[in-house]
């Protein structure tokens, strides 16, 4: 007995369009630029700057109204100077997620809203001797 090729071709693709949740890449700027302002003394004024600074580490927020806290990897593997962090985050509910980005000799940050219906989140980077990200490879959500 033939089978149409037609109904396999039917078949193949049903079996190969499975929904798969979409990635979403997510990368922090390797460096801003930030306006410096300073708060001068009575009787002085202040010189408005900008500078360069470069990205020194990330960090993913859960945020509640106006609460926030660093959410801890569920896994962390090493292979040699390469650090792959990942977040199971389907369970949070109720709040925002986001991925911060830290920069080097700034208190200055810049926050990305991680959307809705993400189930896992993936960072992969360079680390130092003591773990610290030198470089950041890959940030992903899905």
């Amino acid at each position: 007995m033939r089978i149409p090729v037609v109904l396999i071709f039917i078949a193949a693709s049903l079996c190969f369009s499975q929904t798969t949740s979409p990635v979403v890449p997510i990368a922090c700027p390797q460096s801003i630029e930030i306006a410096e302002q300073p708060v001068a003394p009575s009787g002085w004024f202040g010189q408005n700057g900008k500078r360069v600074v470069f990205l020194q580490r990330l960090a993913l927020i859960e945020r509640r109204g106006d609460q926030e806290g660093d959410l801890a990897p569920s896994s962390e593997k090493k292979r040699g100077a390469r650090i792959e962090q990942e977040w199971e985050v389907a369970q949070v509910t109720g709040s925002k997620l986001l991925l911060r980005c830290y920069y080097r000799g700034s208190d200055a940050a810049i926050s990305f809203e991680i959307p809705a219906g993400i189930g896992r989140c993936t960072l992969s980077y360079r680390g130092d001797a003591h773990g610290q990200p030198v470089q950041t490879f890959q940030a992903a959500c899905r």
